[in-house]
């Protein structure tokens, strides 16, 4: 199962509480750019207006509520470095993002810039920043290397 399956499945999962008291005492990895892009679109036209509070906040009340049933979470943010097998994906990516760019620009009507903007969030060293001292404020080790 793919990552992206795996962390929707167990964030539903959460959501719905089935596993938070089986995995008390668990430490759990948790690849922190993509749960970004699960939050990144609810509160797209705060990011691209450089205000990252809504998606800080929701990112918080996530790792602190598996805190909260015993659950130690590991956030991994490992940047966008691909492997040589998979910079067409890189490629892919960037040809959709300058796709969207386009029609955030022509969009005419505030619901048509809602939607595109959905589509232009991505998380940004800045956002990340401010979410590590977020976290670390709250009690989160923070390594780097």
């Amino acid at each position: 199962m793919g990552i992206v399956k795996l962390l929707t499945q167990f964030v539903a999962c959460l959501i719905e509480g089935i596993f938070l008291t089986v995995l008390h005492g668990w430490t759990v990895g948790i690849d922190g750019n993509l749960l970004l892009f699960d939050y990144l679109p609810r509160h797209a036209e705060s990011v691209l207006a450089a205000d990252y509070s809504g998606v800080i906040d929701d990112f918080a009340s996530f790792i602190d509520k598996l805190r909260l049933h015993g659950i130690t979470p590991l956030v991994v943010f490992d940047g966008e470095r691909f492997l040589p097998k998979t910079k067409h994906v890189g490629a892919q990516r960037a040809a959709k993002l300058a796709a969207a760019q386009a029609k955030y620009a022509g969009a005419t009507t505030a619901a048509e810039r809602a939607a595109a903007a959905r589509n232009i969030v991505r998380p940004t060293k800045d956002l990340i920043d401010a979410l590590v001292k977020v976290l670390s404020d709250r009690g989160s080790s923070r390594t780097t290397t």
